[in-house]
């Protein structure tokens, strides 16, 4: 780093390894820059497991990793903390916040990101995994693979808090479906890409697809704001530039499925109760639509389209349907659309 010493002496940064991937828990680093001490703790693969992933274990581990990082840096009140991206490091940020200590989010961590990957890879290892499985660009796609090659063990190790995993993992038809919905054909076309690497480029997408870059650009921030994607951003050095680096976040699809199941049936409820709380009226003809006893008598029980006379029109098959509906998607698990 260039920076000046004066400028470094009271930052420390964190980041972490390990949150996105399948197996393990993470790993939490911090590096005192004045001094270059690093200092690192792991969170276990237990706290991403059930029950502790529900009760939010991997978060309540993530600040007693920052209280010791305070501890033994010995962070003062002089000391800005920047903190990388990331659900976990989140949690430590605002907890450092909440001691009243100077805090910043950045987007890069220069060295403490490769000393935190580092970490993690040698855990893996530490667990069996060959260390040519584990090349960030495919990793979790590699690891996939390894765990099913024996579920009965490997699959001890796996994030089973994640709800796709509790699903049987997200299979092919699902991850596409997801994509179609989002971002139609040409969604499922760049997700299909992103699926066989861990990391790539919007330009890259291009090359693969066919499709315009600026169609494939507002298909990705459409799938980001789903969180299907994740996205790391870095400077190019040359021309100072953004350059924006793109990931499917595999783990996040059983989020979107339950978001849209749960929109689905609260438009179902809500035509359910309009059902239930209205008589209906309709002239039999072809073309023109029911209309309520309130609407009927605003027109004397003649239909406003083609002056017939309005009668009660039974709806008893139309709240049978709905309800059956909304019985049938309550009792479907949530990863299914």
């Amino acid at each position: 780093m260039s920076l000046d010493r004066s400028m470094l002496e009271n930052v420390i940064l964190v980041d972490n390894a390990g949150w996105g991937d399948l197996i393990l828990g993470a790993v939490v680093g911090a590096l005192r820059l004045s001094d270059q001490e690093y200092f690192e703790r792991r969170i276990p693969t237990s706290s991403f497991q059930m029950p502790d992933f529900n009760e939010e274990k991997h978060l309540d581990d993530a600040v007693k990793i920052a209280e010791e990082i305070v501890d033994v840096l010995k962070a003062d009140e002089e000391t800005v903390f920047k903190i990388g991206s990331g659900k976990v490091l989140s949690r430590i940020l605002t907890w450092l916040k909440g001691k009243g200590f100077t805090v910043k989010a950045v987007e890069e961590t220069g060295d403490l990101r490769q000393m935190v990957e580092r970490s993690y890879v040698e855990w893996c290892m530490e667990a069996g995994v060959p260390r040519g499985r584990l090349d960030a660009k495919e990793r979790f796609w590699r690891l996939s693979d390894w765990v099913a090659e024996r579920p009965g063990t490997r699959g001890e190790l796996v994030k089973t808090g994640w709800g796709t995993w509790q699903l049987g993992f997200v299979d092919h038809e699902t991850l596409m479906k997801v994509a179609r919905v989002i971002g139609g054909e040409e969604g499922a076309r760049m997700v299909e890409v992103l699926s066989h690497v861990y990391e790539t480029q919007d330009t890259e997408i291009v090359a693969k697809t066919g499709i315009g870059l600026k169609t494939v650009r507002k298909i990705l921030y459409r799938l980001y704001d789903h969180s299907i994607v994740g996205l790391r951003r870095t400077r190019d050095k040359d021309t100072g530039w953004f350059i924006f680096h793109w990931r499917l976040q595999p783990e996040q699809i059983d989020g979107f499925l339950v978001n849209q199941k749960k929109h689905i049936l609260e438009k179902l409820e809500t035509r359910l109760n309009y059902e239930k709380n209205h008589a209906f009226y309709y002239c039999q003809q072809p073309g023109c639509r029911r209309l309520t006893f309130e609407e009927a008598t605003e027109y004397v029980f003649r239909c406003p389209k083609c002056d017939g006379p309005l009668a009660h029109c039974d709806n008893e098959r139309s709240i049978k349907f709905l309800s059956q509906k909304i019985r049938q998607l309550k009792s479907e698990p949530s990863g299914q659309l």
